[in-house]
């Protein structure tokens, strides 16, 4: 799996050094011991902070988003991933993982509700990262569904203005704004302005989406 990954981070690694059909091969090889890998929950001893845990899920992590694979049963696995995560490196990536499923997901398509939920939860969570909660939000706003929206708009009700932040922003994507311009009007309003305090730029960016939409 390692070696087709460092063939994987330049776009014609593999094409340079095997054939094409070669290349589809080991693709089809690397992306099933992945998924084998994911569908498999950390053991207590991966989970303990002291045995630096998740090794072998970040490299089956970052094989399912190189190879830009988006089959149902990953969002499932990302899921389980993302329920117990040996720790916030194995986490994060993924966040990261995920926010590129869904990003390549075709609209006309409802995201896996699993998958949805658990990026709102981890949205939610205050016990985490703010960097991790904020990305769990970037992913929402790359998810095809309604689900995924009315996740983004339960985040916008947290204490951290990061977060209010962050989903607000996924909210004036497409139609969202429309749907949903009263709430971000309130957000606004509320927010502090600059330079009185540090604004989240995800916050300055939502001001001036709606202050453009206006004119």
């Amino acid at each position: 799996m390692g070696i087709a990954l460092d063939h994987w981070h330049d776009d014609n690694g593999i094409e340079r050094l095997e054939e094409e059909g070669a290349c589809a091969a080991e693709e089809a090889e690397v992306l099933a011991a992945a998924r084998e890998v994911l569908r498999q929950r950390p053991s207590p001893a991966e989970l303990s902070p002291a045995t630096g845990a998740g090794a072998n899920h970040l490299s089956a992590l970052n094989a399912l988003r190189v190879a830009g694979a988006s089959a149902p049963e990953d969002a499932a696995a990302l899921t389980t991933v993302l329920e117990c995560a040996a720790n916030a490196r194995v986490r994060d990536e993924a966040l990261r993982t995920a926010a590129s499923l869904l990003e390549d997901a075709d609209t006309a398509d409802t995201a896996d509700p699993r998958l949805v939920g658990m990026l709102g939860t981890l949205a939610r969570d205050e016990s985490l990262a703010m960097g991790t909660r904020t990305k769990a939000l970037r992913a929402l706003a790359e998810a095809p569904g309604d689900a995924a929206t009315e996740e983004v708009v339960r985040a916008t009700g947290c204490e951290a203005l990061a977060v209010q932040a962050e989903a607000a922003y996924a909210l004036t994507a497409g139609h969202r704004t429309a749907d949903h311009r009263e709430l971000l009007a309130a957000l606004v309003a509320r927010w502090p302005e600059e330079p009185e305090e540090d604004v989240p730029w995800a916050a300055r960016s939502v001001r001036e989406h709606l202050a453009a939409d206006q004119e």
